[in-house]
């Protein structure tokens, strides 16, 4: 009888420090679901701030407020999704737990023969058996509400990505505004007009005038090589006629120097 009877302290105590944990467990849950109402409610008040689609908003402050507030908020829900699974896997491993109890109860219980003795006291155990039991339930319930809050949440997340690409495509929109007025402001050296004429004109045409005017740089670049080649040939010439005129004298050697000459004096002024 006194083994009987420790054997049934030892029970119930074990029963009650299980309703103690389920207690605590039940406790935590609702925290985590109040958790996750303030977090439904931070996500509703992003998306409120959100701006409407085909709105674009120039002002580079909002922009950078918006990214933010996205940032939090994608923050935020992988938290949430992160406790959530985790607490998922605590309730799994406790639920395990409390069933290994149960059934290491009732292996007790039926190894037991003595307690055929015990009709008397065995429907309290029983009752207690199947209030853990129903407790059990509740938390596979509570497990399967979280599981649908995660899935929730999945939802809030695609929104948030969809939301993501749009704010790539402001960024992409913004960097070409910066490329834009960094343009303007290396244009304002130049005249008003070629401000204006820079400023009309599209990246293209610019471009094809770039590489016109390079071409023709080129090209001005090769006629002057080409002046300077003949100029020096002709200085070359001058020098062997000047050299050999002492030796020879002849109006006409005269003439053609004094129209090389004045060919030299032309090359030099288009060279300049």
């Amino acid at each position: 009888m006194n083994h009987q009877k420790m054997a049934q302290d030892d029970l119930k105590s074990r029963i009650v420090d299980l309703e103690n944990n389920l207690d605590c467990k039940e406790a935590e849950i609702i925290q985590y679901i109040d958790r996750i109402g303030e977090l439904e409610e931070m996500v509703m008040k992003l998306e409120a701030v959100i701006p409407e689609d085909n709105i674009l908003n120039s002002k580079k402050v909002l922009k950078k407020a918006i990214i933010a507030k996205y940032e939090i908020a994608l923050e935020e829900k992988d938290r949430k999704i992160r406790e959530l699974k985790n607490r998922m896997g605590s309730l799994r491993k406790e639920k395990i737990k409390f069933q290994h109890e149960v059934e290491k109860y009732n292996r007790e219980k039926n190894r037991d023969s003595i307690v055929i003795r015990l009709e008397e006291e065995k429907p309290p155990f029983e009752i207690l058996v199947n209030e853990l039991q129903s407790k059990i339930n509740k938390q596979n319930l509570t497990m399967q509400e979280l599981k649908q809050q995660i899935k929730s949440s999945d939802k809030y997340t695609k929104k948030l990505e969809q939301k993501d690409e749009e704010i790539e495509n402001l960024k992409i929109e913004n960097k070409k505004l910066n490329k834009y007025v960094l343009s303007l402001k290396n244009s304002q050296e130049e005249t008003s007009d070629n401000l204006l004429f820079l400023v009309e004109l599209k990246d293209e045409e610019l471009e094809k005038l770039r590489n016109k005017l390079q071409k023709k740089k080129n090209k001005l670049k090769n006629l002057k090589i080409m002046l300077n080649l003949k100029e020096e040939i002709i200085n070359e010439l001058i020098n062997q006629i000047e050299s050999h005129r002492s030796e020879i004298s002849d109006p006409l050697i005269d003439m053609r120097l004094e129209r090389i000459n004045n060919l030299n004096e032309q090359l030099k002024k288009k060279t300049i």
